[in-house]
């Protein structure tokens, strides 16, 4: 039995189970798969042609440059996340690999690359395939490393490293059960317990720390420095299926999460470990709140893969349908899926878009009354804020009068800004509203809440988009 040509074969299948693995996260393109399973059969072709190698050391070598250059080029001038830079890496350096020549070492990178493969596969992927491809990846493995070993043996035999030709298949048979078990929980340790990485996780702010940009979050941070730059990223396309163009408001705030305390710096929801469950109904509808149909906007979204289990919907949500979900979750009229998802999906939302007249905003309604006891709890704020929103604060005015007010000051007085800079030891509130009195939406909107909340009037943060093409 050749030996060496045995271990090509299944190195060569290996590595194409630890492609396939990482390719169930939906991120791979026809292209590269192609190119990949190309340069692999070759390479399978040459090495069981008796050839070592498709390309001299030399190309290769200029190859490895080229693409240490290329890969640079994505994380620093065009911001691509790391994560996905370095499987990237990883898979472009195994195919480099493939067509040079190839010694024991060789092997051993390519089925170490593999390993990997099956781990950023798992932390990548929900789906539940992955579980056939990591048996298929077992069963392949086991072998590989039995081969990979006595062809190592052979090796030094030859070398006269060893000169005693008993193989010790007891110690090879010991070391491939023992790297099997530590794939075994690797994998599935990855595949159950660590998060999804569909962007965000290890971005390249991580090596440039003033590189921050545009995006959701789930919780706001204020205090960051550097300047924000816009991120074009599609997160979701949207079709109105029973409005016009004209029949829609000048401006759609496609609304994501409602933020309810404050700490100074961080913005989170008190509640967010206290979901309401929300059931699909015989019609396949999510209801929200019962409203008259003819009213709501019908909005088909396709949405991105995102890092994030939220519903996006225009304005006010009033219900969902087309879900590929048996239920979903709400936390202060915020809406979360109970699935994961790595490609697109679609579904429909209905929406009420209607502004309320400003007659209506000045009635003190009973819904208002429900919620004042959570939304005007107090921030621990300066003495400095307080004294702001007692100046901006008139028992003359209605409620909403006293809110306008609050607008038009920080309209007025505040300039927008990407370009962060830290002014001092102030909190960053204050930073913003006495000292550098510029900043992004997320300073605005802080400001207004925590003003409004001084003046006990009910208030919370909400993030989203806003506008699109």
């Amino acid at each position: 039995m050749d030996i060496r040509k045995n271990l090509s074969v299944f190195t060569h299948f290996l590595a194409l189970a630890g492609y396939a693995a990482l390719s169930l996260n939906g991120n791979a393109n026809i292209p590269v798969f192609l190119l990949y399973i190309t340069i692999l059969f070759t390479s399978l072709y040459f090495d069981v042609a008796g050839n070592k190698y498709v390309l001299r050391t030399s190309y290769c070598n200029i190859l490895a440059v080229a693409l240490i250059l290329f890969l640079s080029a994505r994380i620093f001038l065009f911001g691509d996340e790391i994560f996905f830079v370095l499987i990237s890496f990883i898979t472009y350096v195994q195919l480099i690999k493939f067509l040079g020549k190839k010694d024991i070492s060789d092997y051993e990178q390519i089925i170490l690359i593999s390993f990997f493969q099956l781990l950023a596969g798992a932390a990548t992927t929900t789906r539940i395939v992955y579980g056939v491809m990591l048996f298929i990846f077992v069963l392949l493995s086991i072998v590989t490393i039995f081969l990979f070993n006595i062809y190592k043996e052979q090796n030094q035999t030859k070398d006269g490293i060893k000169k005693d030709r008993q193989f010790r298949y007891r110690a090879l048979l010991s070391s491939t059960v023992l790297i099997w078990t530590g794939v075994i929980i690797l994998t599935l340790s990855a595949f159950l317990f660590m998060p999804r990485f569909k962007g965000n996780f290890l971005s390249s702010s991580l090596l440039n720390k003033n590189r921050l940009s545009t995006g959701f979050n789930t919780e706001i941070e204020l205090g960051q420095v550097g300047e924000i730059k816009k991120d074009s990223t599609p997160v979701m396309r949207v079709k109105f299926l029973n409005k016009t163009i004209d029949e829609l408001p000048e401006t759609i705030y496609w609304r994501g999460v409602a933020l309810d305390y404050f700490d100074g710096k961080y913005w989170t929801q008190t509640d967010k470990n206290n979901k309401s469950r929300i059931a699909k109904n015989y019609d396949g509808l999510f209801i929200l709140d019962n409203k008259n149909s003819e009213e709501l906007a019908l909005q088909e979204i396709v949405a991105q893969p995102i890092d994030t289990d939220v519903l996006f919907s225009a304005s006010t949500p009033v219900a969902f349908s087309d879900l590929p979900f048996r239920s979903l979750y709400t936390v202060n009229n915020s809406y979360y899926h109970n699935g994961n998802y790595t490609n697109n999906i679609r579904y429909l939302a209905y929406s009420d878009l209607r502004v309320p007249e400003i007659n209506k905003l000045n009635i003190i309604d009973d819904s208002i009354e429900k919620v004042s006891i959570k939304y005007t709890q107090a921030f621990d704020v300066s003495e400095a804020v307080s004294e702001l929103s007692s100046e901006l604060y008139s028992e003359q005015n209605t409620r909403f009068e006293n809110v306008k007010n609050v607008e038009q000051y920080l309209y007025r007085n505040l300039n927008y800004t990407r370009v962060l800079e830290n002014t001092g030891s102030s909190p960053p509130l204050d930073q913003f509203l006495f000292e550098g009195l510029q900043g992004h939406c997320e300073y605005f909107a802080s400001a207004m809440v925590v003003l409004l909340r001084e003046m006990s009037i009910p208030s919370r943060l909400v993030t989203g988009f806003v506008g699109g093409e």
